[in-house]
C-alpha cells in the first residue's frame, strides 16, 4: 500500500531525469513543487532548483523510508511531474508503460505544460481537480 509519486528533474542539456519518489506522498506532490516554486528562488540554477524542490516534497527528515533519490522510476500511482529548468516548464506526463527491460525512458507522452509563472498561480482546486 502506498499513494507512490515521482517529482522528475530534467538534468541540463543532458537527456538524463532525476527522480524525486515519495511512497505516501501523491495527495502533495504537485503542492509540493507549487510551494517550492512559489518561492521565485533559483529558477536559473538547477542544482539548487532541485534542492528547494526535494525541501518541500520531503518534509520528513532523518527517516529510513518514506522518500527516495533515484536516475529512473523506481514505483508510481500517478501521472509524473516533471520540472525542466531550461525551458521553465511544468509539465504532467503519463508514465511510459511500455516493457521496463530495454526501454529507453520512464517518461511516457505529455499530459500538459504550464510556465513556471503560470503554475505558480494555479489555485489548489485546480490541481486537484486534474487528478494527477
Amino acid at each position: 500500500m502506498g499513494d507512490r509519486c515521482n517529482i522528475v528533474m530534467k538534468q541540463e542539456g543532458k537527456e538524463g531525469y532525476v527522480f524525486f519518489y515519495g511512497h505516501w506522498s501523491g495527495s502533495d506532490f504537485v503542492h509540493a513543487v507549487q510551494r517550492a516554486l512559489k518561492k521565485k528562488w533559483r529558477w536559473d540554477d538547477a542544482a539548487y532548483l532541485a534542492r528547494i524542490i526535494w525541501d518541500e516534497f520531503c518534509l520528513e527528515r532523518g527517516q529510513e523510508t518514506g522518500f527516495g533519490i533515484a536516475t529512473r522510476l523506481i514505483d508510481n500511482e500517478h501521472d509524473l511531474c516533471v520540472i525542466d529548468v531550461e525551458k521553465k516548464l511544468v509539465t504532467r506526463c503519463k508514465e511510459n508503460t511500455s516493457s521496463r527491460s530495454g526501454r529507453d525512458c520512464d517518461i511516457g507522452a505529455s499530459v500538459q505544460s504550464w510556465s513556471f509563472d503560470d503554475f505558480i498561480n494555479l489555485t489548489q482546486y485546480q490541481i486537484d481537480k486534474m487528478e494527477w
